[in-house]
């Protein structure tokens, strides 16, 4: 199951994530969800750092780092 983080919506929209990136993102969540599901870490850590290199403030996704650190 993949939860991503969710950002707080603003009228502004410069302060609106760019669809790009996000889209990005869920596919990035979704290759590291398979991954933890079949216990391959490496590739789940890999995925999940794809993550935070576009969403930096993703808590979720550095304490699925770390989880699948924990775990290999």
């Amino acid at each position: 199951e993949v939860a991503p983080t969710l950002l707080p919506m603003s009228d502004d929209t410069a302060d609106r994530p760019d669809p790009r990136v996000m889209s990005a993102v869920l596919v990035a969540y979704s290759s590291a969800a398979r991954h933890d599901a079949t216990r391959a870490f490496a590739p789940a850590i890999a995925a999940y750092r794809r993550v935070v290199a576009a969403s930096p403030g993703d808590a979720n996704a550095w304490y699925r780092i770390g989880l699948a650190g924990a775990r290999r």
